[in-house]
């Protein structure tokens, strides 16, 4: 399993190191049992919003071989990153696919959840990580806000994220 974790705007693009490949997805249903004196009832309602989380290392100037190859070598980068994104309050794209045939699991907004790290035994980060969906309507509320558009505005341009995209192997 790939985990990639961009901006909204795909001008940062940033692979997670090392994932597990048991980190399971998780979209629950919200179901509502009614009982009548017919019998009972299932009312399917919406489902509920995708959540993710893991806990796992960024390498800080290491070079295991068991890390994805696109991986930086400076965990600090990452920390930057998630903490720049959980503290302006922005969603990151979340982009997760197979190993080998890079078939798409996922890909959508995500809040930070919960982000807490430190550093372990041998001078790498350690990280748990949750996220949750976003859905991308909101993204239109989003963009009201003027510092967002701002900040959105200045990061790439349009082809350039495709080209990000196409380099990726997520667009043809």
């Amino acid at each position: 399993m790939n985990i990639i974790i961009a901006d909204a705007s795909l001008a940062t693009i940033l692979f997670i190191p090392i994932v597990r490949v048991d980190t399971p997805i998780n979209r629950d249903g919200d179901v509502e049992e009614l009982n009548s004196t017919d019998g009972h009832f299932a009312i399917i309602n919406n489902q509920k919003l995708m959540t993710i989380s893991w806990d796992s290392i960024f390498p800080v100037g290491h070079s295991y071989n068991f890390i994805h190859r696109r991986a930086l070598l400076n965990g600090w980068q990452y920390v930057d990153f998630l903490n720049l994104m959980k503290g302006l309050r922005l969603p990151i794209r979340l982009i997760i696919t197979t190993e080998g045939t890079h078939r798409r699991l996922w890909n959508s907004l995500v809040s930070i959840e919960k982000f807490s790290y430190h550093l372990d035994a041998t001078g790498d980060i350690a990280y748990s990580i949750s996220l949750k969906e976003v859905p991308e309507t909101i993204i239109d509320f989003i963009l009201r806000e003027v510092g967002v558009v701002r900040f959105i505005g200045s990061l790439a341009n349009r082809s350039g994220r495709q080209e990000a995209l196409r380099r990726l192997g997520l667009l043809r």
